[in-house]
């Protein structure tokens, strides 16, 4: 699990001042499945982080085969980014993907990865791999106000739901607001654990 402590250092980060011209891009919002699955479940977590990493190879495919290709939950992705510069990039370039399957499989890469996205040349390789332009590449790197925005929301994320670690999941009835209380797993938990969460919002 990735500390409170190493969360934190994220608001140190010294943004660069250039400003691209782009149009406004919607964050937090990404998710896989059907808009109307009955169960959401809310998948925080951080690129840089190993157990995220652990869930998105070994379990994440199982509950999409079992629950999410069913129509039953659908997973909505929410970042936490922290530390280096390059894990704050990687994170500003899902979210120029063009739909949410790419932006799912741009996750796996870049957690597939870890190892190797130690500086910011290393995230722009995986991202062109997957077709992000360079102007897109530009503007994630680069713009200032969007960088700003996009940590600032996930640090309101993160404080209103008294989150400390990832992976974190929160479990609710699709509809349902999402609030510090709802139904949690924090840490990497057995694909069992998961499960009965999820059965128990489907009953």
């Amino acid at each position: 699990m990735i500390l409170k402590k190493l969360i934190l250092a994220f608001f140190v980060v010294v943004f660069s001042n250039t400003l691209l011209s782009a149009a406004p891009i919607e964050t937090h919002n990404r998710f896989l499945g059907k808009a109307d699955a009955p169960v959401t479940i809310y998948e925080f977590a951080s690129i840089a982080c190993h157990y995220c990493a652990q869930f998105d190879k070994e379990i994440k495919p199982k509950i999409i085969q079992d629950y999410v290709d069913a129509g039953k939950v659908k997973i909505v992705f929410m970042d936490v980014p922290f530390g280096s510069e390059a894990n704050l990039f990687a994170h500003s370039l899902l979210y120029q993907t063009k739909n949410n399957e790419d932006f799912f499989k741009l996750i796996s890469v870049f957690m597939e990865n870890q190892a190797k996205l130690q500086n910011v040349n290393d995230v722009k390789v995986y991202a062109k791999l997957m077709g992000i332009s360079d102007k897109s590449i530009d503007f994630a790197l680069n713009n200032k106000e969007f960088r700003e925005a996009f940590i600032k929301k996930s640090q309101e994320y993160m404080k209103s739901l008294a989150i400390e670690g990832t992976p974190t999941l929160f479990f609710v009835k699709t509809g349902t607001p999402l609030t510090a209380s709802s139904v949690k797993l924090v840490g990497l938990k057995p694909y069992d654990a998961i499960k009965r969460e999820i059965d128990r919002l489907l009953k």
